[in-house]
């Protein structure tokens, strides 16, 4: 009987708290400032720049053409982010509906021959601001004088180190993403890689700190992801769980391993982001810009690469793009 009694008054309860209004949402939070409000300084600027989209990690980098916004349409929803390589002036921002990553490409531009004393690169550090929170792109391919190639971010594993030092000093909050090795690099057992984390771990007495590890991939045969595999077991050897990755620069000659490469960085959850390389000619074969995802004459089009980095299996191809495909199956 007692139970009978108090089911009248926990029914009114329930039926009170249902139809109780709902405490209001908290307000989103308001976006943190991301570049700093001062001027930069004005520097000459060469700037490729990259691109990101729809499918969220996907990217591609290309020169900073007057017809961008007709080049990323054509990419479709295939993008969303985009970065630069900045030798100087002010910072851009997000544009034509892609987001934006800043680079530090080094700490000054060794083809322009600028002197160290300069530094036209790091103007980079005083317009983010000490508050920058998001992820910056560190060091430009800074292996490759190591092994005899220059053109790059020549720089010693131990200047990288107090690159990277200087840069947490001046961006303590920024996730770092770096420190943008080639794939020589891991061809080479991760010799820079190793000679760098000693120097880092020397000068401040911690491992580097870094939001995603980052290797170039211009390597065309056999498996996309064997040198993210490599450096899972290096880094996880030295103490770090579950690294994510960037890949910052990749590229084919190739359709057919556009496709499977494209499908193994989308597909790989280690992979936070990849960016196609749109800006130079294939190093391995000298065929002059045959990675290019863009036709060089005529009408504004995709080649049968571009095509194959969309995901469209070179349908409606041009005469050009069919014999782009026959030369580069």
């Amino acid at each position: 009987m007692t139970i009978y009694r108090k089911l009248p008054l926990l029914f009114a309860f329930i039926l009170s708290a249902a139809c109780s209004p709902r405490p209001e949402p908290p307000p989103a939070p308001l976006p943190t400032t991301e570049v700093g409000q001062e001027e930069a300084p004005e520097y000459v600027m060469w700037l490729p720049v990259v691109a990101s989209g729809n499918a969220p990690k996907a990217g591609v980098a290309f020169s900073s053409h007057t017809d961008g916004a007709a080049r990323v349409a054509l990419l479709g929803r295939s993008v969303a982010y985009w970065r630069g390589w900045q030798v100087g002036g002010s910072l851009p921002g997000d544009q034509w509906g892609l987001k934006y990553t800043p680079s530090l490409w080094c700490d000054f531009f060794a083809r322009q021959g600028v002197t160290l004393e300069l530094r036209p690169q790091m103007h980079v550090l005083d317009a983010l601001g000490p508050n920058y929170a998001r992820e910056l792109l560190f060091l430009n391919e800074p292996d490759l004088a190591f092994y005899g190639h220059h053109g790059q971010c020549e720089v010693s594993p131990y200047r990288a180190a107090q690159l990277y030092a200087h840069v947490r000093e001046k961006l303590p909050h920024a996730r770092l993403v770096g420190p943008g090795i080639s794939h020589v690099d891991y061809q080479n057992d991760f010799q820079w890689l190793e000679a760098w984390w000693r120097a880092v771990v020397a000068l401040t007495g911690e491992p580097p700190d870094m939001a995603a590890w980052d290797v170039h991939n211009y390597i065309q045969q056999g498996d996309p992801l064997a040198p993210y595999d490599a450096l899972e077991a290096w880094l996880e050897a030295r103490g770090v769980d579950s690294p994510r990755f960037w890949i910052s620069e990749w590229g084919s000659c190739s359709p057919a391993r556009t496709r499977l490469m494209r499908a193994a960085f989308d597909s790989d959850p280690r992979i936070e982001r990849h960016y196609w390389y749109d800006q130079y000619k294939a190093y391995w074969d000298g065929e002059p810009r045959c990675m290019t995802l863009f036709e060089e004459q005529g009408p504004l089009r995709l080649t049968a690469v571009g095509e194959a980095f969309i995901g469209d299996r070179n349908s409606g191809l041009s005469a050009t793009n069919r014999a782009f495909t026959e030369a580069y199956p």
